[in-house]
C-alpha cells in the first residue's frame, strides 16, 4: 500500500502529535476534527474542523507525501477539489491555488518515519496475524473490546446478506429463511451450491409436497442434478429420478450442473447428498420454517432440538446410493454442526428480522444466542491459540476473531484494524523469530 495511506492513517487517528500547528504561511492552526476518510473519489477527508487565526472553518483535506503531487495528480483541474480548506504535506516544496487563483492554506506535517517502519513490517510480513508480537502486550480490555466490536461487524454483516436475500426474494421471508439455512447447511466448502439451488426453487413449491418425505428428497436432489443417470445405482435412487422427471416438468425447474457441487474434502456422512436430504426434511415446515425458528424466541434447547433430525429408512442405512454402509447412519447431523447452523444462519434470520421489524428483542436474542453458544473449533480458533494464546470463550467470540483474521489479517488491512493500530503506535520495530 503506498506510504501516502499511512499519511492519512497518521491524520485519521491523529497521530501527529498536538492539535496545535503552524501553518507554512504562519498562520496558527488547531485540528478541531480531521473529518471522515472518504473511500471513493474526491478529497481524502470530509468534514473536517479548522480553526485557522481564530477563525472556525469546515470543509475537506487533501494529503500528499509532496505538495508538488496536488498537480500531478491534476487537481489543480478537478472541481471536485475547490472545497479543500487545508493542504497536508509531507514535503513542503510548493505550494498550490484553487483556479481562481486564491492560494490553499498549507500544513507542512514531517512524515512519521517511525509509523511508517512498523507499517512496513506488518505490511511485509506474509504470515498470519502479522501484529502477534504486539498482541501479548495489547491491554485485556482493549482486546476483548476488539474482538466485540469484530463480532458486532460479523453479526451485521450476515444480517445484512439476509436483507440482500430478501430484497432478492421480493420480501418473501420464507424463502430467505430457506436460502440462508441452505447456505449455512453447505459448512463452507458448499455454501454456494446451496444458496444457489435454494434461489432457485422457491419454498412455496416443496410446501405443496411437505406431506412427502420421498417427493421433497426428488425436488432437492433432482434440483441440484444429482439424479443424473451416472448417478443411479439402484432402485431408490431410479425411484427417486422418475419423481423427479414427473415434478421437474410440472413445476417447469431445470437442474442445476452437478459439478459446481464438491464431494472430495468431505466426509460421506457430510456428502452433499446427506445435507440436501438433511434439508428436505427441514421442508416439512413448509412455509412455517421461520414461525418455528421465531416462536423459540432464542432458546438454544429448544432450537438445538428443532435441529436435531433423525432419518429413516433409506438414509439410516446409506452414505450415498447404492450399497448399505456398515452401521447406522440415522443422526442426520452432529450437534456440532447444530450449533454452527444457530451461529451462522438463525442468529443472522433474528438480528435481520429484527432490523426490519423494529424488534429489537430479536437483535438482542441474536447476540445473546452467541453469548450461550460454545465457542467454534476451527484452524483459526488454533492458530490464534497457538500463536498469542488467544482462546475465544463463547460463540460470540470465536466470531470476532473470525471476523478479525478474513477482513483484516487475511486482506493485509492492517489500517482499519484496531490491534495493529496498538502496533503501529508502539516502539517496538523489529519483527518476531
Amino acid at each position: 500500500m503506498p506510504m501516502e495511506k499511512v499519511m492519512q492513517y497518521i491524520w485519521q487517528w491523529r497521530l501527529y502529535g498536538s492539535p496545535d500547528k503552524l501553518l507554512t504561511d504562519g498562520r496558527e492552526l488547531r485540528i478541531l476534527h480531521p473529518g471522515n476518510l472518504n473511500r471513493a473519489s474526491g478529497p481524502d477527508f470530509f468534514n473536517a474542523k479548522l480553526r485557522m487565526d481564530d477563525a472556525e472553518w469546515a470543509g475537506n483535506v487533501e494529503l500528499h507525501l509532496r505538495a508538488s503531487d496536488w498537480r500531478r495528480h491534476g487537481h489543480h483541474l478537478d472541481r471536485a477539489y475547490d472545497s479543500v480548506i487545508l493542504h497536508v504535506v509531507g514535503e513542503n516544496d510548493t505550494y498550490v491555488r484553487r483556479p481562481d487563483g486564491s492560494i490553499i492554506p498549507q500544513l507542512h506535517l514531517p512524515f512519521d518515519r517511525q509509523i511508517a517502519e512498523r507499517y512496513s513490517i506488518l505490511a511485509s510480513d506474509a504470515r498470519p496475524l502479522r501484529c502477534r508480537a504486539y498482541i501479548a502486550d495489547v491491554p485485556p480490555l482493549f482486546l476483548h473490546e476488539a474482538v466485540d466490536s469484530c463480532a458486532m461487524e460479523r453479526l451485521q454483516t450476515k444480517s445484512e446478506r439476509v436483507a440482500e436475500t430478501l430484497k432478492l426474494t421480493t420480501q418473501d421471508w420464507a424463502h430467505a429463511t430457506f436460502v440462508t439455512l441452505a447456505r449455512a447447511l453447505g459448512f463452507g466448502l458448499n455454501s454456494d451450491p446451496m444458496e444457489l439451488l435454494a434461489r432457485r426453487l422457491p419454498p412455496s413449491v416443496a410446501a405443496k409436497h411437505s406431506d412427502s418425505d420421498f417427493q421433497l428428497e426428488a425436488l432437492l436432489l433432482g434440483s441440484a442434478g444429482l439424479l443424473e443417470e451416472s448417478r443411479i445405482a439402484d432402485d431408490y435412487s431410479q425411484s427417486l429420478r422418475t419423481e423427479w422427471d414427473f415434478l421437474s416438468h410440472k413445476y417447469n425447474l431445470t437442474p442445476l450442473p452437478s459439478h459446481i457441487w464438491k464431494f472430495s474434502g468431505t466426509r460421506p456422512a457430510a456428502s452433499p447428498l446427506r445435507r440436501l436430504v438433511y434439508l428436505a426434511r427441514l421442508l416439512r415446515q413448509g412455509s412455517g420454517l421461520l414461525s418455528r425458528l421465531l416462536d423459540a424466541r432464542g432458546d438454544i434447547d429448544r432450537l438445538r432440538e428443532f435441529f436435531k433430525v433423525k432419518f429413516e429408512g433409506y438414509w439410516a442405512s446409506h452414505l450415498s446410493f447404492g450399497a448399505p454402509g456398515t452401521r447406522n447412519y440415522a443422526n442426520a447431523l452432529g450437534m456440532a454442526h447444530i450449533n454452527l447452523l444457530l451461529i451462522n444462519a438463525v442468529a443472522p434470520l433474528y438480528y435481520a428480522y429484527g432490523v426490519s421489524h423494529g424488534a429489537f428483542d430479536y437483535q438482542d436474542m441474536a447476540v445473546e444466542m452467541l453469548h450461550h453458544l460454545p465457542a467454534e473449533s476451527n484452524s483459526v480458533m488454533r492458530m490464534w491459540e497457538s500463536m498469542v494464546a488467544v482462546t475465544p470463550a463463547d460463540a460470540w467470540e470465536s466470531q470476532g476473531l473470525l471476523q478479525l483474521t478474513r477482513a483484516y489479517c487475511e486482506q493485509g488491512d492492517c489500517l482499519r484494524c484496531r490491534l495493529a493500530y496498538q502496533a503501529l503506535r508502539r516502539t517496538k520495530t523489529t519483527k518476531d523469530s
